[in-house]
């Protein structure tokens, strides 16, 4: 990640976990996410802490079945729909994000 920062115009790596409290996600069960890692250059500030168990929205639940299928997903925060990520996104300033699937617990990589 580390590499990431120094090789492109990237200020703040996040790497997120959605989980259900250890219960196994289903349709009808409340989906949450949290950073797990971070990654930050001056003169952010780290925000691990703030972004912890949060209860994700529709939006946000469209975009991580985009990212199960296709791996990656790109976002620039002005086209979003109003939503949980995009508030997130204009509180922190940001302007484009990069997601990318790493791994799922309970099955292999879609």
């Amino acid at each position: 990640m580390g590499e990431i920062i120094r090789n492109t115009r990237a200020e703040r790596i996040l790497v997120f976990m959605t989980h259900n409290d250890g219960e196994e996600i289903t349709p009808v069960r409340k989906i949450y996410a949290s950073v797990l890692y971070e990654l930050v250059i001056n003169p952010f500030k780290s925000v691990k802490s703030r972004y912890q168990h949060l209860p994700l929205d529709s939006q946000y639940m469209k975009m991580l079945l985009e990212l199960l299928t296709e791996g990656t997903v790109s976002c620039i925060a002005k086209n979003l729909e109003e939503s949980m990520l995009k508030g997130i996104y204009e509180h922190e300033g940001v302007k484009f994000s990069q997601q990318y699937y790493l791994a799922d617990s309970k099955r292999k990589k879609m």
